[in-house]
């Protein structure tokens, strides 16, 4: 199982009506990549990595036994992190989040 973590530019760029935007994504297993969304060519930052395999095995084991995870919420450099570290903090993986 992998994570990813999305983040996308909170505006938009306003171009003139003959210009074209060409954007892309970018994506690492570096957390540092979150920053390239910064970079007008970039619309899109993807942070992949792997989950720890007991992480894994006990959201696995949540989502069959009919729990739901779902979180969606604009965030920004100044409250990314508080957030994330809060989306579980109930459940039975919540200290392997906080580490």
């Amino acid at each position: 199982m992998s994570q990813i973590l999305a983040v996308t530019p909170s505006h938009e760029n306003v171009l003139a009506s003959n210009e074209v935007a060409t954007r892309q994504s970018s994506a690492s297993s570096n957390p540092t990549v979150l920053a390239d969304v910064y970079n007008n060519e970039c619309n899109i930052a993807i942070w992949q990595r792997s989950l720890d395999p007991e992480l894994a095995t006990q959201l696995e084991s949540y989502v069959q036994n009919g729990g739901k995870l779902t979180a969606a919420r604009q965030l920004n450099v100044d409250n990314a992190v508080s957030y994330i570290k809060t989306l579980a903090d109930e459940q039975p993986f919540a200290p392997q989040l906080h580490a």
